[in-house]
């Protein structure tokens, strides 16, 4: 089977049909040819991860010429021993009329799909002659929604788009005996925000490296407790709680050796915005509609480069998510919320999912008026305002949310 391509500026219009449908060989039509050539190594990289390995190629046409347009269709589906299909889920007006004057008027095997990118489900028409000679079509519909094969991971949708990623935090699964350490410690984290993250960095500052070949730490003993030292409340919750373990205590030279349970927490407790972003993180892969996760792939703490170039434009995101092959950047804040984030996430949405990114802005104490740390009425508007303009959803006051609720609004970021 041969699929036949109108290239679109949207680079998940351009391989969404090659997921679904699995073609021997794809065309792209189109007036770019030096951009869809540029783009075939990405494509083709993508699909061979998948198992597919389809022929592909690049057929150049003049913008706007119908005639030419038509020409170069007759030319592709000239093999009356091969099928053919074309996406009409993308391309200019142009182009889509071409392909109707073909659909119209060949009797060699072709057919026409269309799929939506958002809920991936797709219409299949066939073309046949009726007994007096017309032509009729035929409609099936296709849901592709629960297809393990028709979605992009973060990397993939990261790479489509010509980016690369440079690094992320530690990734882990939804049923991990982490999430439930995370959970925990966020019931600590919850009763005051915006203290926590003062107290991680005085932890951080006071802990030092002791055998790095064994992963230990040591803390002096008269830092717990001190005013601008480790909070011993603070001290006393991640002992009992197993979070870090004490391997020695050395009396005569006052110190406390130790190791982190392990590297997520060692994140949590060194890092202040940690938590929250594994918070986020762990609910997101735990949310689901009707058994099914509603989230294929997730990635936190996520680096992005712009392009190849090592010193190209880059990006840190907190949370990035893939429904489908639909991206969601989310960006976390346990304390105060500027607006050059909003920018942020409105600009790496337009540059990794053109048209169908999703973003999000999860935030605590600077939406929660019972919060000491509440930003007032008026800030809290400002952000709200400018978020709605550039399409940003916001998640307030997630510290007063049981995981339950932050569940739901995070599955609802994709509806």
């Amino acid at each position: 089977m041969t699929l036949i391509e109108l290239f679109d500026k949207t680079p998940v219009e351009n391989i969404l049909g090659s997921l679904a449908l699995k073609p021997d060989k794809v065309v792209f039509i189109t007036p770019e040819s030096r951009k869809a050539i540029r783009a075939l190594p990405n494509y083709q990289k993508i699909l061979n991860g998948r198992g597919l390995y389809p022929e592909m190629r690049v057929k150049s046409i003049a913008k706007n010429d119908l005639e030419t347009i038509v020409a170069a269709l007759y030319e592709i589906i000239s093999d009356p021993s091969d099928s053919y299909v074309i996406d009409i889920s993308g391309g200019d007006e142009g182009a889509l009329v071409a392909l109707g004057i073909v659909l119209g008027s060949t009797d060699l095997h072709v057919s026409a799909f269309r799929m939506n990118t958002v809920s991936r489900r797709g219409v299949w028409f066939e073309f046949r002659k009726s007994e007096d000679g017309r032509r009729m079509i035929e409609r099936t519909v296709m849901d592709y929604s629960g297809n393990s094969q028709v979605y992009l991971t973060t990397e993939e949708n990261v790479f489509l788009h010509g980016g690369r990623i440079y690094g992320t935090s530690h990734t882990f699964r939804r049923d991990d005996p982490v999430c439930e350490d995370i959970d925990r410690l966020w019931t600590i984290c919850r009763r005051d925000c915006s203290g926590w993250n003062a107290k991680i960095n005085r932890f951080s500052g006071c802990a030092s490296r002791y055998a790095a070949e064994q992963d230990l730490y040591s803390i002096a003993d008269d830092d717990i407790g001190r005013r601008g030292g480790m909070d011993r409340e603070l001290w006393e919750d991640v002992v009992n709680g197993g979070y870090i373990v004490v391997e020695q205590q050395y009396t005569g030279r006052g110190i406390t050796v130790f190791r982190y349970k392990n590297e997520v927490i060692r994140d949590c407790l060194t890092k202040a915005g940690s938590l929250f972003e594994y918070y986020t993180y762990k609910t997101a892969l735990q949310c689901e509609r009707d058994g099914v996760p509603v989230y294929d792939s997730a990635t936190t703490g996520i680096i992005l480069g712009w392009n190849e170039d090592i010193d190209s434009t880059r990006n840190e995101i907190d949370v990035m998510l893939m429904a489908g092959m639909v991206p969601v950047f989310i960006s976390c804040k346990n304390g105060d919320v500027e607006t050059d984030e909003l920018y942020k996430l409105n600009t790496v949405a337009k540059k990794f999912g053109v048209g169908y990114a999703k973003c999000a802005l999860a935030a605590t104490a600077f939406f929660d008026p019972e919060d000491r740390a509440y930003s007032g009425d008026a800030a809290s508007a400002n952000i709200k305002g400018r978020a709605d303009d550039m399409n940003v959803r916001v998640v307030g006051a997630i510290n007063r949310m049981e995981t339950d609720e932050f569940m739901e609004a995070i599955a609802n970021l994709v509806r």
